[in-house]
């Protein structure tokens, strides 16, 4: 079986919280890593990147 489909087949399985807090993580480093953590424009006043 290809790694991808036994990724998703795992995923599949295993969805919960603890899925749902990774993939949200993933989304936050993401976003801060084009746009930079939202309290660094409050606090500076600056637009990042």
């Amino acid at each position: 079986m290809p790694h991808q489909q036994t990724i998703l087949y795992f995923l599949s399985r295993h969805a919960g919280m603890t899925d749902l807090m990774l993939l949200s993580a993933v989304a936050v480093v993401a976003r801060a890593s084009y746009t930079g953590p939202p309290w660094w424009q409050e606090l500076e006043g600056t637009t990042w990147g």
